[in-house]
């Protein structure tokens, strides 16, 4: 995720729909004053490319990733459910 154009950080984690089905969520943080520019779409393209297609996460625009006292980022903090994330089904 940090090597798409744009994105300054990045993490994955798995989420569960209402349902219980798993999905791979993409939180990325975009790099400072290319918040408005930022292409979530193009950037799900580019992962396509690069990734086989069960491993295209759902990308989803993150102010900042929120951090543990270790530097790591806290994947327990990171919003879910979230709203309109690119590649929903």
């Amino acid at each position: 995720l940090v090597n798409l154009p744009g994105v300054s950080g990045g993490a994955a984690a798995v989420r569960r729909t209402a349902s219980g089905t798993p999905l791979l969520v993409g939180y990325i943080a975009v790099t400072p004053g290319l918040e408005g520019s930022f292409d979530v779409s193009e950037s799900r393209a580019r992962a396509s490319e690069a990734l086989p297609a069960a491993l295209v996460p759902r990308l989803v625009v993150v102010d900042e990733l929120p951090t543990r006292t270790s530097g790591k980022v806290d994947r327990d903090a990171l919003p879910w459910p979230v709203g309109g994330a690119e590649g929903e089904d």
